[in-house]
């Protein structure tokens, strides 16, 4: 039988999965198009909501991304026979706290009110497609790049 203090774990491996090289848009690693956003709207942080799924997160730029993790979030949490009802709130945040440099952290709040954390830093320079190559069309890409630098000028 699960027990909450699961979900400690499961924030650890969502994190992972989030600053991991695999996390990719269009073939390019997800937290440099990140930076590149906070940067160019000079916002200090960004939150992928999770749980509850609000209306106007369908309205978010990566919104694709968020879609992505509350799917992974509710596999992580499977794979562990966690109930979907212990999990009350859910997000992943990211904060530029260099010009090279993001703060992330996968939070979960379990329905007894215990509250989840893990963060990493990671060393992501904004996304230029000049100086980058793509991967290999993978499992894991998502979003579009056009859309996404149409919205960013």
């Amino acid at each position: 039988m699960a027990r909450r203090r699961e979900l400690k774990a499961v924030c650890n491996d969502l994190l992972a999965i989030f600053v991991s090289r695999n996390n990719r848009i269009d073939g390019y690693w997800a937290l440099g198009f990140f930076q590149a956003w906070l940067q160019k709207h000079r916002e200090q942080a960004m939150a992928f909501p999770l749980i509850p799924v609000q209306e106007e997160d369908s309205e978010f730029l990566f919104a694709e991304t968020a879609e992505f993790f509350r799917n992974e979030l509710d596999r992580l949490a499977a794979t562990r026979n966690i109930p979907p009802e212990w999990i009350v709130h859910a997000s992943i945040d990211v904060t530029s706290v260099a010009s090279d440099s993001l703060l992330c952290t996968a939070t979960l709040t379990a329905d007894n009110e215990l509250q989840f954390q893990s963060s990493a830093d990671a060393q992501a320079l904004i996304h230029d497609p000049s100086k980058e190559f793509a991967s290999g069309s993978g499992p894991r890409l998502r979003g579009s790049r056009r859309s996404w630098l149409a919205n960013l000028s």
